[in-house]
């Protein structure tokens, strides 16, 4: 539903463009520093180039013709598609949007869908309002009924339909009135509780109808600012409506300026329903040449001919005798001072020259400026990204430290409970020898003396903390020595945290010590135990058994 609001909401600006006329009265303009010409200047091109954006919306509305299906399972499916092309056609062909509309309504009629129903028919009063056929408009309002006794998902774009046909006829109506202002605020209160405070709508209409005071217009443009995609209808829609707040407080410039944004959002929106332009020609027209307002009003008439506006065929008339009535002037003064114009001619051409001159070293020198500034900004968001990289990374590196210490810790702290037991458990034995002696018992000493149960024991805890700590240092060590293996003769440690003699063996070749009669030693094993080993992992290798001692040492150099 917000789609349709979206739409509706946009051509009202072309009604309250009328509405509004009353506070458009020649007051002088507010010292505003807004480059007008530049802004003309785009403007130009985007006008030039109308034919481009009205191609892209048609190509988008092909593309989504084929994937749309108009026959699809459910009427809510066929509905759904009737639906889009209804809102991509709605400021673009009023006859295309209106078919879609009455086969949006035909759909939902015959799946009995009484809410799509409805809202097919706010459709079609919505094209008969943008062409500007107040008669019959307010006919389809009426049987539309009231808002409060719409659907509760339709309140939102019936009040925004009714407000744009009340703007319409105000302006026709009321002209410049007082009546308008009044008229206008009573509209604004009995719709706007059906609009959504937190739309674009909300403060377009807000603007529009009932306050156009500084803090509406702040708010108005922190919205574009944050929340509007441009080009957009609903850009266009605001920048209009800041258009019409600065009028009523006499700031020609800023009008201007927001009426020439509000007109590029149009004409690269392909939106044919746009007053924007009109406008300009009609009340800014001390900033436009005939040539570049020749131009405007011939897409303005363009735009009115295609869409059948017949409300927007008044102002069109007025701006074409605007222009007519100012070139006709432009004739006779040329006549009586074509004498004089020869003359200053030449002046005029040595002080352009020098302007030009002037401007252009001020332009390239802003240019310049603006340059180094860039760089300086790049460079500067550089340097902060490799800060806040080089911050991330410390981070990363003191959480991994500090991970380190506390195993490494923890490993201390193992290796010296292994020693504190075996001293004790040492000390425990030699006083349990010294009393055997004591008491003459010679034979049972040298019985406890050949038993070997508290050295195995020892090894074993030995081994298991050796383990860990290898582990915790070099946690891929399994995974890389057994890349040198077959992958049949791959080995599997039995638990995630020990290794196999073999692997024990290689982690002591990975760390440096390379001879099997140290590494016996180291392991309490015998030389031969630890020969037939390496003799076969290199069995086992894929690689050259010359090799593979050399490979095993280095598998961390």
């Amino acid at each position: 539903m917000r789609n349709i609001s979206v739409f509706i909401c946009y051509h009202i600006l072309s009604g309250v463009l009328f509405a509004v006329l009353f506070s458009f009265t020649c007051i002088p303009a507010h010292g505003a520093s807004f480059d007008i010409e530049a802004d003309l200047a785009r403007l130009d091109t985007v006008v030039a180039n109308y034919q481009k954006y009205e191609s892209q919306k048609i190509a988008r509305i092909n593309r989504l013709k084929r994937d749309l299906v108009l026959d699809g399972t459910t009427p809510e499916e066929r509905y759904a598609a009737c639906r889009k092309l209804v809102l991509e056609y709605l400021k673009l062909n009023p006859d295309s949007a209106e078919a879609y509309a009455l086969l949006a309504e035909n759909v939902a009629r015959l799946g009995h869908i009484d809410v799509c129903r409805t809202e097919a028919k706010i459709f079609q009063t919505m094209v008969v309002i943008f062409r500007g056929d107040e008669y019959k408009a307010r006919l389809m309002l009426d049987s539309l009924g009231p808002v409060e006794k719409m659907p509760v998902s339709l309140r939102q774009s019936m009040a925004l339909a009714c407000m744009d046909f009340s703007i319409r006829s105000m302006s026709r109506t009321f002209g410049t009135s007082a009546s308008a202002d009044r008229r206008a605020r009573e509209v604004w209160l009995e719709y706007s509780p059906y609009v959504q405070t937190d739309s674009w709508m909300y403060y377009y209409y807000k603007t529009l109808l009932h306050d156009r005071s500084l803090t509406m217009r702040n708010s108005v443009i922190r919205l574009l600012s944050y929340r509007i995609s441009q080009p957009s209808v609903a850009a266009a829609s605001l920048y209009y409506a800041l258009a019409i707040s600065f009028a009523a407080g006499g700031g020609k410039q800023e009008e201007l300026h927001y009426l020439i944004l509000s007109a590029i959002n149009d004409i690269e929106s392909a939106n044919l329903d746009a007053q924007s332009l009109v406008r300009i020609v009609n009340y800014v027209s001390n900033y436009i040449s005939g040539r570049r307002a020749f131009n405007y009003m011939m897409l303005c008439t363009r735009n009115a001919y295609l869409y059948k506006d017949l409300g927007r065929s008044y102002d069109i008339i007025s701006a074409h005798s605007h222009i007519t009535r100012r070139f006709s002037d432009e004739l006779v003064q040329r006549s009586r001072t074509l004498t004089v114009i020869v003359v200053l001619l030449v002046i005029a051409l040595l002080a352009n020259g020098l302007m030009f001159v002037i401007i252009e070293k001020k332009r390239r020198r802003q240019t310049r400026l603006i340059s180094e500034i860039e760089n300086k900004n790049i460079r500067l968001g550089e340097m902060i990204d490799e800060s806040r990289r080089m911050r991330l990374e410390l981070k990363k590196s003191n959480e991994k430290l500090s991970a380190e210490i506390e195993q490494r810790n923890r490993n201390f702290i193992e290796v010296y409970r292994l020693i504190t037991s075996y001293v004790e458990d040492e000390d425990k034995f030699r006083k349990s020898l010294f009393n055997l002696i004591t008491a003459g018992k010679t034979d049972k000493v040298r019985h406890v003396l050949m038993a070997d149960v508290n050295t195995e024991r020892y090894l074993q805890g030995f081994y298991e903390q050796f383990d860990k700590a290898f582990l915790i240092s070099h946690p891929d060590f399994v995974d890389r020595f057994n890349t040198l293996l077959r992958p049949e003769c791959r080995i599997t440690p039995p638990e995630k945290d020990r290794l196999t003699p073999e692997l024990r063996i290689y982690a002591l070749v990975a760390m440096g010590i390379t001879d099997s009669r140290s590494i016996a030693t180291f392991l309490h094993y015998s030389p031969q135990t630890i020969y037939n080993y390496r003799l076969r992992m290199r069995r086992r290798a894929c690689i050259s058994e010359k090799k593979f001692a050399e490979t095993a040492a280095c598998l961390y150099s």
